[in-house]
């Protein structure tokens, strides 16, 4: 009788016990919960103060909410920027893809230069340059195709495209965002008004749209017309072989240029 007496003490002793350190499990799982609980609501709270202090994007910083801008100088169907839109009826229209980190394409256009410029200034060729940026792609090359692009279209806005133009090829091998915002406006003595206008305009990007555009759609056109790479030089719509207009070695047979754009 006495050893059942116990039996049954040491039972309930045991189930005392094991009440108790449950008690203390759920108490110990409790408090680590609330603990989490605790830190992810004051991380929550922490990261909305953060949010709330950050200053907005400067405008110069390429990420500021800007109004797109399509270049005035931008052709009629928006696939290139004309250098001398002064020339909506002439009789002859030569179209440039170009790519401006496309070495062949900035030995063919310096050895033109002479006669292009003189193409720019005249009204009986139509001259557009459409500019590609798929070089951005080519791990042989940087990524400053479409950040010249939009530099350039962001000089028509300021009426000075064509030269802007011709000077990246000019520092070719040598872009960055000091050569295109800085030296090239610079070296072109761009009025204090019109530097800053090119700057902001490059700052945020504002042509950009208009440039993503101008890749796309040059890409299916040259793909449709058969050109397999830049640069590609259309003179009323027949590719040029232009091994007939400059040698190998950079000669450019200008008046050769000249009568075929009929600028003689």
């Amino acid at each position: 009788m006495a050893n059942r007496t116990r039996q049954r003490a040491q039972l309930q002793a045991q189930r005392l016990a094991a009440a108790k350190k449950a008690r203390r499990r759920r108490r110990v799982v409790w408090g680590v919960c609330l603990v989490i609980v605790a830190v992810a609501i004051g991380l929550i709270v922490w990261l909305l103060a953060r949010d709330r202090t950050t200053p907005d994007p400067s405008p110069t910083g390429g990420t500021a909410s800007v109004a797109p801008i399509t270049p005035p100088d931008a052709s009629d169907q928006g696939l290139g920027i004309l250098a001398n839109p002064q020339a909506d009826a002439a009789a002859h229209q030569l179209v440039i893809y170009g790519d401006y980190q496309c070495s062949a394409c900035a030995f063919y256009e310096l050895a033109l230069e002479p006669v292009l410029q003189e193409a720019a200034a005249s009204d009986q060729v139509s001259l557009e340059l459409r500019q590609r940026d798929f070089l951005d792609e080519d791990s042989l090359h940087d990524n400053w195709s479409r950040p010249a692009s939009i530099a350039s279209a962001c000089a028509d806005t300021v009426g000075a495209f064509f030269d802007y133009h011709m000077a990246i090829y000019q520092h070719f091998g040598q872009l960055d965002d000091t050569v295109l915002r800085d030296t090239i406006p610079q070296q072109l003595g761009l009025s204090t008004a019109n530097l800053a206008a090119f700057q902001q305009c490059y700052d945020n990007q504002a042509t950009a749209a208009f440039v993503d555009q101008m890749e796309s759609q040059g890409a299916a056109d040259m793909y449709n017309a058969g050109l397999t790479g830049t640069p590609a030089f259309v003179l009323d719509g027949v590719s040029v072989n232009l091994t007939q207009w400059v040698d190998n070695d950079g000669t450019a047979h200008l008046d050769t240029v000249r009568r075929d754009l009929g600028l003689v």
